[in-house]
């Protein structure tokens, strides 16, 4: 045999073994149903692929085990990667795909959606460390330092700009040069000075205003008003947000900004009017008065910005407040409930011991048997009663009468007298022989408000000899 023809045999040998020995097995497919586990990978859900990759010869691939894939059509194949969700994909190694469609395309990566279909990962804290995610609290406070970073910037390069400087000392030499501007600034600082009158009546309004409590009071009313409606406060924060966020608002009003500071006659006209209101001493006082109040009230305003910010960030204060509030309207309905349906016992059982007195009854005047005992028995709307009563005649024409009735928990009792008015004051004799029984039976049903009350007495009385 030639020698080529060895070297096939061999390598088909070869092949053969290890297709035997790294063959894919069975449960390495998709998951048609159910879930499978092996030593190193994880599939759950109906078509979830958790396979390892093969190379040519069917050896698994180094390092593409430990795949985890969850949810229907969930794959990992790529080693020490995991899918979860319906359709989750992930394709790299190490990487993690979260949410029903989501795709990792990149290693070591977490995704939560797909091109086109993106996600928020919400409830994020601020990150403390280096490689912790940062939410957007802290992007938005970062972001309005590089604002105010810019501006301060802004302000430096013309601060530095030396032919501003040299500019702007050059009107201010000019100014101070020119003797008769001087002479007359002081000429009227002077006199106004002088005019203690004008003075004293700027005091006593100045005074009038500090003094008057109600005004004060209004203004601060007025400002706790303000704070403490929330829907004013995130209205002024999502106008702000968006201006912020609004770059071609950002470049019109800098724009403009530097439109005004290169025009040299605004300028000029600006630092006029600042030098008169300077040489205005009420009108620097009175400034200089605000200005100091505002100052002196910083701790009241920085006491109430962090009460605000204390409530909008607890929202477990409010939430847990709604817990209290629902459990005790709970608690309320269900200690109600339960004394509504004591009360409808209670009733049923009365109209029971009603029923149950209903049926004691005495039987006519014995001479022989003044005393009588009686017994009854009666039910309302599936309760029972029963009650016993005890009736004596002191004479033909008076009878007294107690009696007692029980259900459950429920007692009742009960006492009266009765006269006999009228009639003959003769007495019938009875014969010597004569023996008699006297029964009687009383029997009453009533219906009403659909609810069935019965009663039933019977007594038996013997009427001996009475000598005349």
């Amino acid at each position: 045999m030639k020698k080529n023809n060895w070297v096939k045999i061999t390598a088909l040998a070869s092949f053969v073994f290890l297709q035997t020995i790294y063959a894919v097995p069975a449960w390495a497919d998709p998951v048609k149903d159910g879930y499978e586990v092996t030593d190193t990978d994880t599939a759950v859900g109906k078509n979830a692929d958790a396979d390892v990759s093969h190379n040519w010869l069917g050896c698994p691939k180094e390092d593409s085990t430990n795949n985890t894939a969850i949810g229907s059509n969930a794959k990992a194949t790529a080693g020490n990667s995991t899918a979860i969700g319906a359709g989750a994909q992930a394709n790299k190694k190490g990487s993690v795909a979260l949410g029903e469609g989501s795709i990792a395309d990149r290693e070591n990566t977490v995704s939560v959606g797909k091109v086109g279909k993106e996600r928020q990962i919400t409830n994020v804290a601020a990150g403390t460390q280096g490689t912790d995610a940062v939410n957007f609290g802290q992007l938005d406070k970062k972001a309005d330092k590089s604002y105010v970073d810019g501006k301060d910037a802004a302000l430096d390069n013309k601060k530095a700009d030396k032919s501003y400087v040299d500019e702007q000392d050059a009107a201010l030499d000019n100014k101070k040069a020119d003797k008769s501007y001087v002479d007359e600034k002081d000429a009227a600082l002077d006199k106004k000075k002088a005019d203690k009158s004008y003075v004293d009546e700027k005091d006593t309004a100045l005074d009038k205003k500090k003094a008057d409590k109600s005004y004060v009071d209004e203004k601060d009313a007025a400002l706790d008003k303000k704070k403490a409606d929330k829907s004013y406060v995130d209205e002024k924060d999502a106008a702000l947000d968006k201006k912020k966020a609004d770059k071609c608002y950002v470049d019109e009003k800098d724009a403009a900004l530097d439109k005004k500071k290169a025009d040299k006659s605004y300028v000029d006209e600006k630092d006029a009017a600042l030098d008169k209101k300077k040489a205005d001493k009420s009108y620097v006082d009175e400034q200089d008065a605000a200005l100091d109040k505002k100052k002196a009230d910083k701790s009241y305003v920085d006491e109430q910005d962090t009460a605000l910010d204390k409530k909008k960030a607890d929202k477990s204060y409010v939430e847990e407040k709604d817990t209290a509030l629902d459990n005790r309207i709970t608690s309320e309905t269900q200690r109600l409930d339960s004394r509504i349906d004591n009360l409808s016992s209670r009733v049923d059982k009365v109209g029971a011991l009603a029923a149950a007195f209903s049926a004691l009854a005495p039987m006519p005047y014995d001479p022989a048997g003044p005393t009588q005992i009686s017994m009854g028995v009666g039910t309302y709307s599936g309760q029972q009663a029963m009650a016993i009563g005890v009736y004596h005649y002191v004479k033909n024409d008076v009878l007294l009468n107690a009696g007692f009735a029980i259900s459950g928990s429920e007692k009742m009792g009960r006492a009266g007298v009765t006269w006999k008015i009228g009639g003959p004051k003769t007495k019938k004799v009875a014969s010597t022989n004569d023996k008699s029984i006297v029964a009687s039976a009383n029997s009453n049903l009533s219906l009403g408000n659909e609810q069935n009350i019965s009663g039933t007495n019977i007594g038996v009385s013997s009427t001996e000899k009475d000598a005349s």
